[in-house]
């Protein structure tokens, strides 16, 4: 509990003086406790960390500017068509990522079930050949999973 909280306390550091450029400091205490603070502790020694801002990819567009780029797409037909096949493509895109992922969780769902209905008759006592299959049967189950669905 007390790591979550200092992993969250570090992240909000870290995030408002980025965004203020910044730098923060870390010190360890005598009990071995890590401190982080934006500005050096009073006698003791403590090690700057630099923190830059990272540069926004895209800025965020008003109503009215959004309206204005939609509106010249719109007025033109082949820019229109062109956008609106991006966007069907996009959401294609999507639509299959989403069923393979679903796809997978049914597989790796299917060799839970296999491996427990496997173990469950090896539990039974079986030995000598069919006993062998079973279990090379399991290791090559226990293998598909692990490839599948790390």
């Amino acid at each position: 509990m007390l790591k979550i909280h200092l992993a969250a306390v570090v992240a909000a550091l870290v995030f408002t003086a980025s965004a203020l450029g910044q730098n923060l400091y870390r010190w360890r205490d005598a009990q071995g406790q890590w401190h982080f603070a934006d500005a050096p502790p009073s006698g003791q020694p403590a090690e700057a960390i630099a923190v830059t801002p990272e540069p926004v990819s895209e800025r965020v567009l008003s109503v009215e500017e959004h309206h204005a780029r939609w509106a010249k797409v719109l007025a033109d037909p082949a820019a229109e068509a062109e956008t609106r096949q991006r966007v069907r493509k996009k959401a294609a895109a999507r639509r299959a990522e989403t069923r393979e992922r679903a796809a997978q969780a049914r597989r790796c769902e299917r060799y839970e079930r296999d491996l427990d209905k496997l173990d469950s008759r090896m539990r039974a006592g079986y030995s000598g050949q069919r006993g062998s299959r079973l279990s090379e049967r399991r290791r090559e189950l226990r293998e598909a999973q692990w490839k599948e669905c790390r």
